[in-house]
């Protein structure tokens, strides 16, 4: 029974300072949570042919108490290992394995001496997510049992306490298996029963509190915002039960402070009556002007704490909220997102909830790192994927600002996983969601639900549980599925909007899940949209791949709470190690560019691809107004067994794979969108397209610009190229406008390399936005005066000395008898004399040796001491798909024009014709540089090696020798041109 009560409050000032008095401590908790817990694996337990109790059919009396194996005399202060709440049982016993599964039985105990005066009251224990049937067991009894899994728990254990005395709290665990996959379809099994689909880590995450009330006392508050926007207002909606004889007569207060701090913003009481048994629920509108809306920008939080007082009775509880409104409604035959009355673009990635060292659940340093890393990118969302939302990033998006999207997982009625309306699942994934809203519905971050993931079935169980989502919370759309039952799908979906009750389906959300090793010109027109019809969302976008941050992520599992080793280490530290010795064998940090200054950095400048490719994703669906938001495929990696996937933007530690400016820079919220159309290399006499879009999420207002547009070359000097355009700027709720094509004609004149378009859109001198754009140009006569000063050879490589004819120069082939020389070009390596005098003129005379390195050149110069091992290893495959494996940079030689890298590129990014080749191992008794790394997971390497060299120099005596077999100038396109002519002219002594 539940009783509903709406009341436009008064206030009772009197009233109010009694209570205040009054209920100085009316409730109290003792946080259970943190150390002082002992756990232990109970792998002779019995468990796989027993009942599944399904919830609301729980009945303490009737279910069994279940002791540790071996009596309860084995959960004392020395049996098991010492830990921590949260603690997940694979972080405690896995050994650093991310493989390592355990399905069964697992305790975890401690003791805690509860109050003399808490006798009489009612004392519950909640912890605030497990996994997944959990037995509590107050004083070997059973006091509390649920299956459900990932979501609060919570039970009644008054009769089972010992007041004034030590009492041992056991918690038992049984996971029963999972998923270690991006998948949530896969029935989880029980005997013959079948459970919804979820994560495989068994676990209790805190907090972990027991709390003594009254028997009349504050079960939830809801403080849910109303329109119209902007205004400040909201219902508290309190729900108290009753455990009482009879009916009880009591005043409900309510007080809104700032969080935390400072005197009352808002008060007000109202009288009501809580029937006996019931769980009553009465609401009272506010309002406070003055109060700061919630925002990206300010997300500013409030306290709403409610007292109750009557008869023998007094409790105070509180919850942190923001006042803002989310809105999916028609402005001028456009379905948009509005927030706070502004429209707004969800521009988010998907989140698989994994995470390094725990598995099971976010520390508070990744939950904040994963919210700061969003926003450092130019993001404004997280989308909990395939799995429920983490509270604490749900807290760190509250108090730092961020959009969130959230899924229970595991809802499918359709495929593999077909959970039918009254079943075990059907009741299980019913009650998830109804405690998912419960628990999250005051967060003011988060702005919608999806019920499921690719999987469009509609069913009277799904229906039932949409609708409910929105009696519990009407504030947020909540939607049937992100995504059809195909990935390109345009179904048009249920759902329901906020402050609507009626299910409508003018909602549309596609997925383009796939990818391509390096870079794909045609995702330039790949998520197009209608300005006008049907909400539009691309729900998952592609899924390029990265490299993790494996030295920060291996860092962490030191200063782990539960151990060093913890979940998932197998993952990260062979390939910290490896780094690690990587970098202090070749000091990157010493040589070339001095832009890796970390081992750290060399992951991460092996990121930059990844980084590009999926800002300009965003930028690509940015520009088409009609879209609402999308997600990138995805945000954080996962364990998937037996490989790890790496279709995420961070690793399980939640460390950005690449540079954050290389992404933030595609996905400002306002620019100009300069993307080219007709191709990357160009020579000269071509003529470059490009399509100008004006980018302006609120930023601008209506009315005349001018946009401005120049033309630097690759030397980065201003070219003869200038145009003026018109632009009539849309401004309001138009995010995107189309400006113009504008056609580029190369110039013989300008210097190969980076072309790049730069666009400023101006209001007088008030610069309003700009944005830019690079080609590249293939001019080899451009590099005349540059080659100049500098004497060569090519020895046994025509193709460079067809390059080095184009470029003007005359460059003899070598022979013995020419004079001192600053460089020589060997392609083919020569016969064993020649290379021996090679080698000597690079000694004495200070000569650049450039040799087009192969395993030739590689068996030569191990013979001769240059190299110190034999080179065992060549490669360098830049896989596609979700799992990819094989990313890598160049630094240095290809020059410091790339916008936003500088001199540094992604070997996947858009300016490289092929994979690379690369070497391994690089060892050398001299010193060597590095200018060019590739990077292969540890646990996935068809080579058998994760680090191989795509560039790089051995000091020879007073000269060096740079071994290039990567991108070869005999390929003939600019790029490779750009990096050819680099490597004669460009110094690389800094030794």
């Amino acid at each position: 029974m539940k009783k509903q009560l709406v009341i436009l409050c008064g206030l009772f000032p009197m009233l109010l300072v009694q209570i205040a008095v009054a209920s100085d401590s009316p409730r109290a908790a003792l946080e259970l949570a943190g150390s002082g817990w002992r756990a232990w694996m109970d792998s002779q337990a019995a468990w796989a042919n027993d009942a599944v109790v399904a919830p609301g059919d729980v009945n303490l009396t009737k279910l069994p108490v279940n002791p540790p194996t071996g009596g309860w005399q084995v959960l004392n202060d020395s049996a098991g290992r010492s830990c921590s709440i949260p603690a997940s049982v694979e972080e405690l016993f896995s050994g650093g394995d991310h493989r390592w599964t355990y399905h069964g039985v697992t305790w975890l105990w401690r003791t805690v001496k509860v109050p003399a005066e808490w006798k009489g009251k009612v004392v519950r224990l909640g912890l605030a997510k497990a996994n997944r049937r959990i037995e509590m067991l107050i004083n070997q009894r059973l006091a509390g049992y649920d299956a459900v899994g990932e979501v609060p728990v919570e039970a009644d254990v008054s009769k089972f306490l010992n007041y004034g005395a030590e009492n041992q709290i056991a918690i038992r665990i049984t996971n029963p298996g999972g998923n270690r996959g991006w998948e949530d379809f896969k029935w989880v099994r029980w005997g013959n029963m079948q459970l919804p689909p979820g994560h495989d880590f068994g676990g209790v995450d805190g907090p972990v509190t027991l709390t003594a009330t009254d028997p009349v006392f504050i079960e939830d508050i809801f403080v849910k915002n109303l329109l119209p926007a902007g205004e400040r207002r909201a219902e508290v909606q309190v729900t108290i039960a009753n455990q009482l004889g009879g009916a009880v007569p009591l005043a409900v207060t309510v007080v809104i402070y700032a969080d935390g701090v400072g005197k009352p913003l808002h008060q007000a009481t109202w009288k009501v009556t809580a029937e006996r048994g019931a769980k009553n629920t009465s609401a009272c509108a506010i309002a406070v002007p003055n109060a700061q809306l919630w925002d990206l920008n300010t997300p500013v939080l409030y306290r709403c704490t409610v007292g109750i007082q009557g008869p023998g009775v007094v409790d105070r509880h509180s919850v942190t909220f923001g006042f803002r409104t989310a809105e999916l409604k028609n402005d001028g035959g456009k379905n948009e997102l509005f927030f706070n009355g502004k429209r707004m673009r969800h521009r988010s990635a998907i989140d698989w909830g994994y995470y390094a060292v725990t598995g099971f659940y976010a520390t508070p340093d990744m939950a904040g790192r994963s919210v700061a890393n969003a926003r450092a990118i130019g993001h404004n969302g997280i989308n909990f994927h395939r799995r429920i939302g983490e509270p604490r990033v749900l807290d760190a998006a509250d108090r730092q600002g961020l959009y969130l999207y959230e899924e229970p997982g595991g809802f499918h009625i359709g495929g593999e996983c077909v959970i039918e309306d009254g079943t075990l699942a059907g009741r299980m994934i019913e009650e998830k969601v109804r405690r998912m809203v419960l628990r999250d519905r005051n967060h003011p971050s988060l702005f919608m639900y999806s019920l499921s993931n690719e999987n469009s079935f509609w069913s009277p169980l799904r229906e039932r549980v949409m609708r409910n989502v929105a009696a519990l919370d009407p504030t947020r759309l909540v939607i049937n599925t992100s995504g059809g039952n195909g990935y390109a799908s345009m179904d048009q979906i249920p759902h329901i909007r906020p402050y609507e009750k009626e299910i409508r389906k003018d909602y549309r959300d596609a997925h383009t899940v796939q990818s391509t090793g390096l870079f794909a010109e045609n995702d330039w027109a790949g998520h197009a949209s209608e300005v006008k019809g049907p909400a539009l969302y691309w729900g998952e976008v592609r899924c390029h791949t990265g490299p993790a941050d494996w030295i920060s992520t291996a860092a962490l599992y030191k200063g782990s709470t539960n151990g060093d080793l913890g979940y998932g280490l197998s993952l990260y530290k062979p390939m910290a190690d490896e780094l690690a010795a990587y970098f202090a064998a070749h000091r990157p940090d010493q040589t070339g560019s001095r832009s890796i200054h970390s081992p750290s950095d060399i992951s991460r400048a092996a990121g930059r691809g990844l980084m590009y490719k999926n800002g300009r994703l965003c930028q690509s669906i940015m520009k088409y107004d009609g879209n609402i938001g999308f997600a990138i495929n995805g945000w954080s990696g996962g364990p998937q067994l037996p490989d790890q996937w790496d279709s995420a933007i961070c690793d399980e530690g939640r460390f950005l794979k690449g540079p954050s400016a290389d992404y933030a820079y595609w996905t400002r919220d306002c620019q100009i969108a300069i993307q080219r159309g007709n191709g990357k290399y160009f020579k000269p006499g071509d003529v470059a397209q490009f399509n100008l879009t004006l980018i302006n999420e609120g930023h601008i207002a209506a009315g005349p610009a001018v946009l401005d547009l120049t033309v630097t070359d690759g030397a980065g000097k201003p070219t003869s190229f200038h145009q003026q355009l018109p632009v009539k700027v849309a401004g309001g709720t138009t995010f995107a406008q189309d400006i113009s094509q504008v056609n580029v004609p190369l110039d013989a004149a300008w210097c190969g390399g980076y072309i790049t378009v730069r666009g400023v859109l101006k209001q007088g001198v008030k610069t309003l936005a700009d944005g830019s754009e690079q080609v590249l140009l293939q001019n080899r006569p451009s590099f005349k005066a540059a080659l100049a000063p500098f004497a060569g050879a090519v020895c046994a490589w025509p193709m460079a000395q067809t390059a080095l004819d184009e470029a003007g120069g005359k460059v003899p082939a070598y022979a013995d008898s020419l004079g001192k020389l600053d460089y020589v070009l060997a392609g083919q390596r020569p016969d064993a004399a020649t290379v021996a005098r090679l080698l000597e003129r690079v000694s004495t005379q200070g000569m650049r040796l450039i040799i087009r390195f192969d395993k030739d050149w590689a068996e030569e110069l191990h013979k001769r001491g240059v190299l110190s091992k034999p080179v065992t290893q060549w490669g360098s495959k830049q896989a596609d798909g979700w799992n990819g494996n094989g990313w890598g940079y160049l630094e240095y030689f290809v020059g410091d024009q790339a916008v936003p890298s500088g001199p540094v590129i992604g070997s996947n990014g858009w300016q490289v014709p092929s994979d690379p080749i690369g070497f391994a191992p690089f060892e050398s008794a001299k010193r060597t540089a590095t200018y060019g790394v590739y990077v292969a997971r540890a646990d996935y390497n068809e080579n058998n090696g994760s680090l191989l060299t795509l560039l790089a120099a051995v000091q020879w005596g007073k000269g060096s020798i740079i071994l290039a077999p990567s991108y070869p100038v005999d390929q003939n396109n600019p790029f490779n041109d750009l990096v050819f002519y680099n490597m004669i002219t460009m110094k690389n002594d800094n030794y």
